[in-house]
Order: structure tokens, then C-alpha cells, then sequence
């Protein structure tokens, strides 16, 4: 018997894969990956199945029960059923991994896989039962996953994914930040050394200014810093004010300064070349110290994110 077309269409509506579902699929997919091992796409999908305590494979006579579901009423199908969960974590496990390879973090090699086909959803009432073939598009993927050469071996190795990078910093970066972080990683990958600084330069700058307008101050300077934008004086305020909270935040925030400086020293030998900067700088420009660049300019706006947190300027 046939599925009509209002049921399958609202199932198909139902089944989509969420952004959270894609951004728990990278994470587990990243986490599996540490160590140089292999990865297939049906492991990560068992992976994702544990993690939200499904079954990977359906109980027997199992189906999704529609007899209650009215004509064109599709949030009566409820999205964390087992049945609709499963598929979930199918098109999030595909989507994860092409994510994963079109930003250069993975590699496919050449392996068997006898998984993938149709994607259904056993379906059923009373006195009938049958399936619903979902219209799902897909990325092709291939079935076993390595990380690139460049990423191998190194320290937390999993903040090269632009969405992981910006994780729980992203209302300190904005979305312009945010942009400059994703494309300070995709220079990295291209080899673009030079650019990927730069672009962390702009998501540090991005990044003093929304602590700057965040605080709640009648400071005429820090007011007309901020309108003439004049960057050196909007992070020596910022930082003067969060300083003056006491404690360990001074040795922090001076650090935090010290890494603000370098990130503009390196911007600075980037864009002009006959500059009288330091030629040391140069190996912040190879791979290994773009890498470490990168890493470290992580680490400093989490700690800005979280000095704005305790001074009370961001929630």
C-alpha cells in the first residue's frame, strides 16, 4: 500500500538532518579520526546513534505509527522518533564528512563499503504496513576517511574546522569575525601563509571592538576611539578598564595585549613588505608556524571571551 503523498512529504520534512545534528556528527567524526586511524561513514553513524541512544539497526516489525496523524498536520511527526532519528543520522554522518573534505581537513582513501542505497522509513497502522522512500539530497562521500598530511599528529588538530573554531567565541568575533576566522583557515589550507595572518589580525581587531561597545561606560575617549575608529586606542581602553577589575586579570589581560601587538606586527610585514619589521617574524609564515599561529590565536580569544565574562562586560 502506498504512503500518501501529504504523509511522505511531511516525514520528509520531519527526517532533515539539523545543524546541531551535522555539528555532533563533525565533533564525533574529529574525536575518531585523533591518532591518524581510519574512520568510515557507517562507523560515524553508529557513532551517532550511541550518541543520541538510538539503535543503529530497527527493532524487528518495527515501524512508525501514523495512524493518529491527521491530513497535512506534519508536526504530528515527532523528529526524535527512532525511525526518523535513524535517517537524521544517516544524512548527518554524509554531510559532516563532505563538509569535513571540502574544507581540506580529511582525505578519502581507497577501501570497500557495501553501505548507502535507498533511504526509507518503515512506515505502517493497523491493518497495513510499508515504507516511505525519502527524496533526501545527499554529498557523495567515499566510505573511509584520513587526515591530511598537514593536520597529522598535531595538537588540537580539531579547531581547523571553521565552525569548531568559533565555537562558543562566536558573540565575541560577530559574524564578520567569524567570516575572517573561515577564511584564515581555508589561506591555511591553500598554503596562503601571509593572508591567513592577516585574517587573524582582522578577527582579533573584530573581536576588541565588540568588547569595547559592550561596556557599559561615559568614557568621552573610549566613545570617540570607538567612532574614529582608532584601533590602538579602543584596545589600550578596553583593556585599561577590564584591568581595572583587580586580581589576575591584569597578567591575563597584558598577555592577551602582547598577543593583540604580534598579530599586528606580522599584519604589518604581510602588507608592507619594505616595512622595518623583524625578518624572525617570517617563520610565523611557513606551515608549521601558520599552524601555531593558528592554535594559539584560538586559545587567546577564548581567554579574551572569557575575561569579558568575568568582568561582567559580556553575559
Amino acid at each position: 500500500m502506498s504512503v500518501p503523498e501529504e504523509t511522505r512529504a511531511a516525514l520528509q520534512a520531519a527526517a532533515q538532518a539539523t545543524d546541531a545534528d551535522v555539528l555532533l556528527a563533525k565533533q564525533l567524526a574529529l574525536a575518531a579520526l585523533d591518532g591518524g586511524r581510519l574512520l568510515s561513514r557507517t562507523e560515524l553513524f553508529e557513532r551517532l546513534c550511541a550518541e543520541v541512544d538510538i539503535p543503529v539497526r530497527p527493532e524487528r516489525r518495527e515501524h512508525l505509527d501514523i495512524d493518529g496523524l491527521h491530513r497535512g498536520l506534519s508536526q504530528a511527526f515527532d523528529a526524535s522518533a527512532p525511525q526518523v532519528m535513524r535517517v537524521r543520522m544517516q544524512i548527518a554522518a554524509t554531510e559532516a564528512l563532505a563538509d569535513l573534505a571540502a574544507q581540506g581537513m580529511v582525505v578519502p582513501i581507497q577501501d570497500g563499503d557495501a553501505s548507502g542505497g535507498n533511504i526509507t522509513v518503515p512506515v505502517g497502522g493497523i491493518q497495513w504496513s510499508g515504507s516511505a522512500r525519502l527524496s533526501i539530497p545527499t554529498p557523495r562521500v567515499d566510505p573511509h576517511y584520513h587526515l591530511v598530511r598537514g593536520l597529522a599528529g598535531r595538537s588540537d588538530f580539531r579547531f581547523f574546522d571553521r565552525t569548531q573554531y568559533v565555537s562558543g567565541i562566536e558573540d565575541l568575533v560577530g559574524t564578520r569575525g567569524a567570516r575572517c576566522v573561515q577564511e584564515a583557515l581555508d589561506s591555511f589550507r591553500c598554503g596562503l601563509y601571509l593572508s591567513s595572518a592577516n585574517m587573524l589580525g582582522a578577527a582579533s581587531e573584530a573581536a576588541w571592538y565588540t568588547v569595547a561597545e559592550a561596556i557599559p561606560t561615559t568614557s568621552k575617549q573610549l566613545t570617540d576611539a570607538l567612532e574614529t575608529e582608532s584601533t590602538a586606542k579602543v584596545v589600550r581602553l578596553t583593556a585599561e578598564h577590564l584591568i581595572s577589575h583587580g586580581g589576575r586579570v591584569r597578567t591575563v589581560v597584558l598577555g592577551l595585549q602582547t598577543h593583540k601587538a604580534y598579530l599586528r606586527t606580522l599584519r604589518n610585514y604581510g602588507l608592507h613588505p619594505r616595512a622595518g619589521v623583524n625578518d624572525d617574524h617570517k617563520d610565523a609564515f611557513t606551515e608549521t608556524g601558520s599552524a601555531l599561529l593558528l592554535i594559539q590565536t584560538r586559545s587567546y580569544l577564548v581567554r579574551l571571551r572569557e575575561i569579558a565574562r568575568i568582568t561582567g562586560v559580556l553575559p
